[in-house]
């Protein structure tokens, strides 16, 4: 998958998420935008960050 791809999967109210983001720091983000969905029970995060980039 490319940077900034999540694939997602749902079964039975749980979220598996699979992929790549832009930042560390948006891990949690993500992970916490699935968990505020109605109906979610559980989320299974195995995201990828680029590393931090010197700038």
């Amino acid at each position: 998958m490319d940077e900034g791809t999540v694939a997602v999967e749902v079964r039975d109210g749980a979220v598996t998420l699979r992929g790549h983001v832009p930042e560390p720091r948006l891990v949690p983000v993500v992970v916490g935008l699935c968990q505020g969905v109605d109906g979610v029970v559980a989320v299974d995060a195995h995201l990828a960050a680029a590393a931090a980039r010197a700038g």
